[in-house]
This record gives structure tokens, C-alpha cells and sequence, in this order.
């Protein structure tokens, strides 16, 4: 299935710098073979490639991939089949992202918020004898967008072969036993460079290089017997034996102070020094069994359980049992209800389950490391302390306890509900409720430096989730020719801190860049919950304003200041189809949810924002009264009353100063993410057979794809084009924080098929 795919830049860049980026295409061909094997088998082959330029400089990523597998069941009741699937790839990318330690050689860190007048294309970028960053700001300052995209980035080569053989044989009158064994292997060689010159790594230049490897295989054993005991019973068993296991083996290496430009090795490097590795296995072996019973094909009743044994956790807790359960009823076959009735089809469920999990490995004891100081060091819980000292190299513990007697966690879900089908299916209902509980969830607890340790990790606490889901299906049209489908799907869901650890109250999730805004679990609160600075105010809700600047007072204690979790989300998707012709698109809306945004920020902060510059030479009054800037309390005239606000002052303080904008308190960097969007158009048209009878093909569509074409998100600052659809630490246990992304992504397509 070829298709070309161009992508461009979504988002209209507040100021002139739109031309740094480009226009990406993405290419992506297919070709897939089969054939039967006998009257009962079959054998299937693919091979796929992809090759995806990105919408900024020097950026690539390319992928093939090969699959090929086979099935067939002999005449003496064996069964066998074998898969492979082999997949290389190469990401090319440049430094991206605002760390403090690099956040000026990053290619969006300057590239969001530059002046105006600054022409990036009509001066040379760089030196031609060193080849070092020329730019309106100093070396030491910041790299100019242009050399940083040219000089500076990344590659991350990764090989996946995925390998799997099943095999099967029915024992008449007993039994059948089926057994399948797979290994998933993924191989990443990773290489990142700052070249001298840079404001990253000092202007000396720094190459950092690693590996990661990791192996799984995966073993299932299982026995099945289904027994018909009359026309109104029937009983279906299975038990079976789990098995998985996992390594990964990695290792990283630093070098720094470049010897030559323009070779990316880290033994083109002065220093060389190892930059933390890993190396961990473990092993899961598992008992399950189910019964399922069937009454006149109407009523279900299913029952599983499950027994763990897990190497991550102590002897003593390593075993453990969780079951489930679930009910389903066909009232509508058991009425005998007309299915070309009013209410055609109906189905009520309930279902309860337990689900257990282990931790991750090497989580009973501290451990030591080779301490080197580095801040990847630091983050990943090694104490400050610079080895060798003194010509001695030196091992350190680290910094966070661990809990010798962890239990495994466990989640508790409860659902019902109901399937509806009405006027022959043309009207679908599916609506359900549930309550998730979640005990013994294993994570980091924060203790007091006085302990000696950072944090403490072990068992704590419960999370409950209570949601809905509904989704609504309507066939208005369905003719020989013609016919239109419409889906909607709602969901909402709340999930709430129940409890911690002993008497604590709040747990960070993870502190973020310089000790900004933080994640956090809070008894009593949603779910990732933001923690963060805020500015004073008075027992009504005034904002407290300096006499002396007219800027706003800040507050001494943190707050919660924003709430990541969606209202609701809504989808809508239509498509129609008539003599081969196809037209579908897709609608989403979120409601709700807070995102934390550096890239917003940055936009106010520097003024470049077009509602900013109708004002630009006009002062400003906040509105709030005037306050102590000692006690934080509200002054008072001579009668008792609060003063209100009557302070001037300039557009630069308002925005650069401490009161909005970049140095702002975290508070105002947070804005409701609601968003509504066109998610997907897409028209298609099937070729008739009958043009094609003449022609070595089967079947022949073509279809015109459009994504990501519009969306609104109304409580961003007007003029600011940011789409809200964005996570700086991707599918991480924490939403809602964007630093310097780079743009969202409008993206046309076209795509051919060929059956032969």
C-alpha cells in the first residue's frame, strides 16, 4: 500500500521565525504476499519501508520492516504455526528540549522566542575558519537556531526481531494442548553530540554514546476441553502454565572535549568515562485456569484465577493469587425478541476483577554505583560525591532506601453494562460504569535529608477511579447504494488519592527541570495533581500588589494549582459511502484538564504575542490592593479599609518583570487544555470489478487523507496558535507539562492499494 505523506508545521509562530522550518514528507510502501496452505492453512509475507523527512532541518526517520509466518493443521489433528518479523530503524534528530545545562544549544530553546528583526537567513550562521555559532547573542549566550540544527543532534539506530512458534494437537474425547514459546529481542544504539563551539558542553564539545539491549521470552502451555452436556448446558475449562523472562543490558559512555569537528566518535575525544549501565533479569512464572459455562447460549458465566511467582519480590511475598469474574445476559435471546423489532438486540454484564503486579528489579536493597558526579548520576539516586578522589576510584550508595518486605500491587475493577440494539441494529447503545481500586502501589516516598536518604521505596496508599463510558451508534441511511454511519463515544472518569503512607499527605510524582512546577499524589485530590508557586493574596482572594513597583506579591507556601485530568472527551465520527465512494471524518473534543506550558510562557515573556503589542506603549494597572511585602497581609487606610491597586506600570514589567509571563509565579502558566478538533477527513473510492477485469488486479482504492486539520483551544492567550495536545515526557505516569515541544503536525496523505 504506497502512500506519500507531506507534513508541515501546524502551529503559526507568534513571531518570524516560521521559516525554520520545513515541509515534511513521509513515504511509506508495502507490498504483502499469501497463499493457502492446503485447505487449511495459509502462509503470509510482508515487507514495508518508510522513510519520513521532518518538518525541521536534518531530521530523518527511516524503517523496514520484514514479517513472515505460516499456519497449518494436519490431517492427524496437529497443529503448528511459525512467525518472524525483523525491523530496523534510524531516528536523526537534533538537541531539543529546555535542561538547564543545555537549554541555549537547544534548537527550539531560541528558536520560539527571538526578536522580531532577527533575520536568521540573511547572515552566515557560522565561522567559516572554526566553524563555531555566529548569532546576534554571544557564544556564551546561546547558539544561533540555524548551526545548532546543522551541528547538533542525535541518531538512535534500533534493530526489533520478534520470533514465535505455536504448536497444537486435540486429544479425541480428552483434551486439546496447545503450546507457544517467543522471543522479542530490541537492539538500540544510541549517539548524541554537541560540537565545539557550542554553548552546550561548554563550547568544547562532548559526544555521548550507549547501547541498551533487551531480550524476552515468553512460554505458554495450555490445556482445553469444552463439554456439551445437554442442548441448554454447555461447560468450556482451560488451565495453563506462564512463563516470561527479561533481561536488558546497557551501558553509556561520555567523552568530552572534541578533537576533531567533524567526527562523532567518542574516541574523538580528550576524556573518556563511563556514564552509568544497567544490567537486569527477571522472571515470571505463572498458573492460570478458567471456566466458562453457557446456558442456552444466553447466559455466560466465566471464572479465572491466576498464581504468580515473581523474582522481584521477597521470597516470602513472591507468590500471589488473583481471580476474576464476569456475567453476561442476552435478554433479548432469551425473550425471543424480533430482531427486526423496536429493541432488537439486548446484553447486561457484570464483571469483577483482581489484577496483581510486581516491581521492578533490585528493589529489596541499596545498591552501590560507580560514582562519577555526573547529573544523570544524580537523577538516577547517587549521591553528590566526585570520583576518583585523590587518584582512587570509589563506590557510593544510593540515596534511596528500599523496603526488604515489599508486597505486590493490586488493582480491583468493577463494571456493568448494557448493550442495546434497536429497529434491527440500526440504533447501538453501549454504556457502562465502573470503579477501579488500586492498594500497595510501589513507588519513591520522600524522607528528610537527616535520614540519610532521599527517599524511601516501598508499598503505600490507594488510589480509586470511578468513570463512564457511552458510545452511541446510528445508521440514518442504509440503502443498496448508499449508506451513513455515525459513532459517538463519551467517556468520563475521576481518579482520586484515597490514602498514602502513615501519616503522609502528599508524595511527589517527580521533580521536574530547576524545581518547577511538580507532579504530585495528595489524599484527597485527582490523580498527578500540579504543585507550584503562586502569588499572595488576601482572605477574599485580592491579589496583594507592591506599593512601590505596582507588581504583584508572592506567596511563601506552594499550592495546587492545576489538574490534568480531563472533564470529559467526546468523539464523533461519520463516514458514507456511495458506488465505491467513501467520506469519513472524525471530530474530538476534550474538555477540560490543565497543561502547564514553557513554550507559552516564553511567548509572554518576551512580548511577541500580537495582542501584546496593540498595548505595547500603554502602562497597566493590576487589579488587587496593596500589601506588605514582609507580612503579606493587605494595608490598611485610616479607616480600616483595604487600598485599592492605583499603580502604574509598563508593559516590559508586566510581562518581564515577576509578575507574568517568564518570571512569573507557576500559577499563571497554567491554562485550561480544552481543545476541539478536526482529527481526520478522509475520501476514498474503490474501483468496480468490472473496469478491472482486463487488468492483473483484484481490487484497486485510492484514498485522500487529511489529519490534525483544525482545532480550537479557547483558554490559551489569544494569538498564541498553541495546540494543547502536546507532553514533554510522552506516555510517562504524569500528564500535563509541555517545555519547548516542538509543533504539532498537519499532515496530507494519499494512499494506493493494489490487490492482486
Amino acid at each position: 500500500a504506497p502512500g506519500v505523506t507531506p507534513r508541515v508545521a501546524y502551529r503559526a509562530y507568534p513571531n518570524n521565525v516560521s521559516d525554520v522550518f520545513e515541509t515534511g514528507l513521509v513515504s511509506d510502501n508495502s507490498v504483502t504476499l499469501s497463499t493457502p496452505l492446503g485447505t487449511t492453512g495459509s502462509f503470509v509475507t510482508t515487507i514495508s519501508r518508510t522513510d519520513h523527512s521532518g518538518i525541521i532541518p536534518n531530521s530523518a526517520y527511516n524503517k523496514t520492516s520484514f514479517a513472515i509466518g505460516g499456519n497449518n493443521e494436519f490431517n492427524n489433528g496437529f497443529r503448528m504455526g511459525v512467525n518472524l518479523s525483523y525491523t530496523s530503524s534510524l531516528q536523526e534528530g537534533l538537541q531539543g528540549g529546555a535542561p538547564a545545562s543545555t537549554e541555549t544549544s537547544s534548537f527550539m530553546a531560541r528558536t520560539l522566542y527571538q526578536g522580531r528583526n532577527w533575520d536568521l537567513h540573511g547572515q552566515p550562521f557560522e565561522d567559516p575558519i572554526t566553524h563555531e555559532s555566529i548569532f546576534m547573542l554571544g557564544r556564551g549566550t546561546a547558539d544561533n537556531p540555524l548551526w545548532s540544527a546543522k551541528y547538533n543532534g542525535f541518531n538512535s539506530d534500533v534493530t526489533r526481531t520478534v520470533a514465535n512458534l505455536s504448536t497444537g494437537y486435540s486429544v479425541k474425547k480428552l483434551f486439546d494442548i496447545d503450546y507457544r514459546i517467543g522471543i522479542n529481542t530490541y537492539n538500540q544504539n544510541d549517539l548524541e553530540w554537541f560540537r565545539p563551539g557550542s554553548r552546550g558542553a561548554g563550547g568544547l564539545g562532548e559526544v555521548l554514546a550507549g547501547y541498551h539491549n533487551f531480550e524476552e521470552i515468553e512460554s505458554i502451555l495450555m490445556l482445553s476441553r469444552k463439554e456439551r452436556f445437554s442442548e441448554s448446558f454447555a461447560i468450556q475449562a482451560r488451565i495453563g502454565h506462564n512463563m516470561n523472562q527479561r533481561m536488558t543490558n546497557s551501558q553509556n559512555f561520555q567523552g568530552t572535549q572534541m578533537l576533531d569537528f567533524n567526527i562523532i566518535d567518542v574516541d574523538n575525544t580528550i576524556s573518556q568515562v563511563t556514564n552509568g549501565g544497567d544490567l537486569e533479569k527477571q522472571r515470571l512464572i505463572g498458573v492460570f485456569g478458567e471456566l466458562t459455562f453457557d446456558y442456552n447460549s444466553y447466559l455466560f458465566l466465566s471464572l479465572t484465577g491466576r498464581n504468580d511467582w515473581s523474582s522481584t519480590l521477597p521470597v516470602d511475598n513472591r507468590s500471589y493469587f488473583y481471580p476474576s469474574a464476569s456475567l453476561a445476559f442476552v435478554f433479548s435471546e432469551a425473550l425471543n425478541m424480533d430482531p427486526t423489532g423496536v429493541l432488537s438486540n439486548g446484553k447486561i454484564r457484570l464483571n469483577w476483577s483482581k489484577v496483581g503486579a510486581d516491581a521492578d528489579p533490585y528493589l529489596l536493597a541499596p545498591i552501590y554505583y560507580v560514582n562519577l558526579g555526573e547529573p544523570d548520576n544524580l537523577t538516577a539516586g547517587v549521591r553528590d560525591i566526585d570520583f576518583p578522589f585523590g587518584g582512587q576510584a570509589g563506590l557510593t550508595l544510593e540515596n534511596v532506601l528500599k523496603d526488604p518486605d515489599l508486597n505486590p500491587e493490586f488493582t480491583t475493577d468493577m463494571e456493568a453494562g448494557v448493550e442495546l440494539g434497536f429497529l434491527n441494529n440500526r440504533i447501538t447503545i453501549d454504556a457502562s460504569v465502573y470503579q477501579t481500586t488500586s492498594t500497595d502501589q510501589l513507588a519513591n516516598l520522600s524522607l528528610p535529608s537527616a535520614s540519610g536518604y532521599d527517599a524511601f521505596y516501598t508499598n503505600f496508599g490507594e488510589l480509586k477511579s470511578v468513570g463512564a463510558e457511552l458510545t452511541l451508534g446510528l445508521t440514518p441511511v442504509s440503502t443498496q447504494n448508499f449508506e451513513w454511519n455515525i459513532s459517538a463515544a463519551f467517556t468520563k472518569y475521576k481518579t482520586t488519592v484515597e490514602e498514602l503512607f502513615d501519616d503522609v499527605t502528599e508524595i511527589e510524582i517527580r521533580p521536574l527541570f530547576g524545581g518547577a512546577v511538580t507532579p504530585v499524589l495528595r489524599v484527597g485530590e485527582e490523580y498527578g495533581v500540579f504543585r507550584g508557586t503562586v502569588s499572595a493574596r488576601d482572605e477574599e482572594g485580592n491579589l496583594l500588589i507592591d506599593r512601590s513597583n505596582g507588581q504583584v506579591l508572592n506567596a511563601v507556601e506552594e499550592e495546587i494549582i492545576g489538574n490534568p485530568n480531563p472533564d470529559f472527551t467526546l468523539g464523533l465520527s461519520n463516514s458514507l459511502s456511495w458506488k465505491g465512494v467513501n467520506l469519513g471524518f472524525v471530530l474530538d473534543w476534550k474538555q477540560g484538564g490543565d497543561l502547564y506550558s514553557e513554550t507559552v510562557n516564553q511567548y509572554m515573556g518576551r512580548g511577541v504575542l500580537a495582542f501584546q503589542a496593540e498595548n505595547r506603549e500603554l502602562g497597566a494597572v493590576i487589579p488587587g490592593v496593596y500589601g506588605d511585602p514582609v507580612t503579606l497581609q493587605p494595608i490598611l487606610d485610616e479607616s480600616g479599609n483595604k487600598i485599592v491597586n492605583q499603580t502604574f506600570i509598563e508593559q516590559n514589567d508586566l510581562w518581564f518583570g515577576t509578575t507574568f509571563g517568564s518570571n512569573a509565579q507557576d500559577e499563571w502558566l497554567v491554562f485550561d487544555a480544552t481543545v476541539i478538533r478536526l482529527r481526520e477527513i478522509t475520501l476514498g473510492y474503490n474501483i468496480p470489478e468490472k473496469a478491472l477485469q482486463k487488468l492483473p488486479f483484484k481490487g484497486i482504492s485510492i484514498n485522500l487523507v487529511g489529519r490534525n486539520l483544525w482545532y480550537n483551544a479557547p483558554h490559551f492567550p489569544k494569538d498564541a496558535n498553541f495546540d494543547p495536545e502536546t507532553n514533554t515526557f510522552g506516555d510517562a505516569n504524569f500528564q500535563g507539562f509541555e517545555f519547548q515541544n516542538l509543533p504539532s503536525i498537519r499532515r496530507y496523505g494519499v494512499n494506493l492499494k493494489f490487490t492482486f
